[in-house]
């Protein structure tokens, strides 16, 4: 906490609550918080160090990202956004800078909570689509990609009459994108 905040109670008292409710996340997905304490007068917070670059890293560097670890993102992205709905947590929304992919293809978001108690609104939800499109949308955009992977990244937080505006749209899509996947393998 910033030496200039450190007398004002007001500001102590949302450092330890933020980082409480950051501490209470158990998602895979999701950066750990490790504790929260004082020392010396200084109030702090251990974070788990994930040491990968974030999408608009690999975006900014022209990499490439396999389909498959685009569909981990999506999945993950929506796991963690219905985990925070479901314990009632308010939190930052993803953004290509938050969500970091590890080596071994696995994606981790930087642990956006801020409290308990507050969900998202609707125009949020619809909000945070439209980010997550922007951070898939270069990856999307080569050759030879899956076309059921296009059009949901597409479709992610548009006016379009079959956008994907909400937690729960998304992992619709993604169910249904995978169910058709196997269907056209038969």
């Amino acid at each position: 906490l910033y030496r200039k905040h450190r007398k004002d109670i007001n500001w102590v008292q949302g450092f330890v609550n933020e980082a409480s409710a950051r501490a209470s996340v158990n998602h895979p997905a999701i950066s750990l918080v490790y504790e929260c304490d004082q020392e010396l007068g200084v109030n702090f917070y251990t974070l788990e160090l994930v040491d990968a670059p974030s999408l608009s890293d690999l975006a900014r560097r022209r990499s490439d990202l396999e389909e498959g670890v685009i569909w981990k993102v999506l999945e993950s992205c929506a796991d963690a956004l219905n985990y925070l709905r479901e314990n009632v947590m308010s939190h930052r929304l993803f953004t290509a800078q938050s969500i970091l992919v590890v080596k071994g293809a696995e994606p981790r978001i930087a642990n956006p909570v801020k409290g308990v108690g507050v969900v998202i609104t609707p125009q949020e939800e619809r909000e945070q689509m439209e980010l997550l499109g922007e951070a898939l949308a270069p990856f999307v955009q080569k050759p030879g990609i899956d076309r059921n992977l296009f059009s949901l990244v597409d479709r992610l937080g548009t006016d379009r009459i079959d956008g994907i505006n909400s937690i729960k749209a998304l992992q619709s899509a993604i169910e249904a994108s995978g169910e058709q996947e196997l269907s056209d393998r038969d």
